[in-house]
């Protein structure tokens, strides 16, 4: 890596609530593609917003740029920033489609990926740098819980 590259964290922390939470809306979305924005500071996730989509549909999404504003303005409120997204994959595994690389908004944000493929509902983290994937460790509340053991949570 050089000097500028960013640098790729290789685990974030959030609540099962909050992963709970972002199940929940994706399945709320369904058949669209679900999509939202992380709070928090860091390698840390405090809170998720969900966001519309200004043209809903299964395959992919566009946040609606009003609820980015708002989202980006409770964040600066609540002395957090934001420091990535979440969004859902209907009929796919959650893993970054070539369209979420071409879209990556930001190299140092975590991407959280929901599957509604098939149950239980799978959730994964990435960092997307120079069109590279890498997916990153997800640390929950839950003490010697992994992400895979969640889906007693998450199985809706």
């Amino acid at each position: 890596m050089g000097l500028g590259d960013p640098i790729l964290n290789l685990m974030v922390r959030i609540s099962s609530e909050n992963i709970s939470w972002m199940v929940q809306y994706c399945l709320e979305t369904s058949p669209n593609e679900a999509c939202g924005l992380l709070l928090g500071v860091g390698e840390s996730v405090k809170f998720v917003r969900g966001a519309r989509s200004v043209a809903p549909s299964p395959y992919q999404f566009t946040m609606e740029p009003l609820d980015i504003l708002a989202i980006d303005k409770e964040a600066e409120d609540l002395e957090v920033e934001i420091v990535g997204l979440f969004h859902s994959h209907t009929t796919s595994e959650a893993y970054p489609s070539e369209t979420d690389v071409d879209a990556c908004p930001d190299d140092r944000w975590v991407h959280f990926l929901v599957s509604l493929k098939s149950k239980p509902y799978r959730v994964r983290a990435f960092k997307i740098a120079d069109r590279k994937i890498t997916e990153i460790e997800i640390s929950c509340d839950l003490e010697g819980v992994s992400i895979d053991d969640l889906s007693w949570t998450i199985q809706l």
